[in-house]
């Protein structure tokens, strides 16, 4: 991916292969086993990046991610490192299971830098959430984790969701669910990646059907998928008329989609080895079936290249 620049006021600090208790079916990227001294070292790396964050407390936005950085076992030395190097608060993405430890959430937010965190939720029950997890459990921890933090009175939360084939036949009752804890929740289609351009079929078996997405949009919950405190990201106007809360990530950390649409194809490496490589997110320009042409953000190329995705005209509201 682009090299960090240090004209970027956005930085992700990326505590990949740590180890993960799930195992998501769109993730490929997990270990039980990582020795503490390959942790340090990559934990080192990513506190070097800090060199190079110009972000303050008016504009910037630190976040910490990867697979998984609760599980980290020096995660709160982490987490002062930062705090010494700048005072921007930090935006924590996890699968957030560590976090039904109520002794460990403590320590964690004691540091006194954790400003939001971002909650994963994929199905409005056990069932369908663990299936997509592969955690038998994962649920009741995820819940539990909300109930913590709820205790102690930290209340920056953001939930976190995909559109999967996995949730598809309920995503009525999904974002229901959902909006009753009361938190900002956003949604997008899941990636597919692939390898120079190939899918494979257990990454297919993710995509949801979009005439069900469609219908969801066109049909059923407009009140609700209109709330102020849902996001929609990467869900084009054809597929969800009428909906406003629609918008395209561009995370300027790596270029965001607009980097994506001019290398066509983004290659992932971890350890200088490719494992994904993300097609960009643009619109092709046989693409004229609505009345954005010209505004739209893009498609998701997969969805077009596979034959997932039939656009509908879009009509604008009265």
């Amino acid at each position: 991916m682009t090299e960090i620049s240090d004209q970027f006021e956005t930085l992700i600090l990326n505590l990949h292969d740590i180890g993960c208790q799930n195992r998501c079916i769109f993730c490929r990227r997990y270990s039980r086993s990582l020795n503490r001294k390959r942790a340090d070292r990559i934990a080192r790396e990513q506190i070097a990046k800090l060199k190079n964050f110009k972000g303050n407390q008016k504009a910037g936005l630190l976040i910490i991610s990867g697979n998984d950085p609760l599980e980290y076992y020096d995660f709160v030395n982490f987490l002062k490192e930062i705090k010494k190097r700048t005072a921007v608060s930090v935006f924590l993405q996890s699968n957030c299971l560590d976090l039904a430890n109520k002794v460990y959430l403590e320590k964690i937010l004691d540091v006194g830098n954790i400003g939001k965190i971002q909650i994963p939720i994929y199905g409005h029950n056990a069932k369908i959430h663990d299936s997509i997890t592969g955690n038998k459990g994962s649920f009741s921890l995820i819940l539990k984790a909300i109930k913590n933090l709820e205790k102690i009175g930290f209340r920056d939360l953001l939930l976190h969701s995909l559109f999967l084939k996995q949730n598809e036949k309920h995503l009525l009752q999904f974002f229901n669910f959902l909006l009753k804890f009361g938190y900002p929740a956003d949604a997008s289609l899941v990636s597919l990646p692939s390898y120079r351009g190939r899918y494979s079929k257990k990454v297919l078996g993710n995509a949801p059907d979009l005439s069900l997405v469609r219908d969801l949009f066109k049909n059923k919950i407009s009140r609700i998928l209109n709330k102020n405190n849902l996001f929609l990201h990467d869900i084009p106007f054809c597929l969800a008329p009428g909906i406003k809360n629609i918008s395209f990530r561009n995370d300027s950390s790596c270029g965001g989609y607009d980097h994506f649409a001019e290398r066509k194809i983004d290659k992932v490496f971890i350890n200088n080895q490719i494992w994904a490589a993300y097609r960009s997110l643009s619109k092709p320009h046989i693409c004229r079936q609505c009345l954005l042409f010209d505004a739209c953000r893009g498609i998701a190329l997969p969805y077009l290249e596979l034959k997932l995705f039939k656009p509908l005209p879009y009509k604008k509201e009265n």
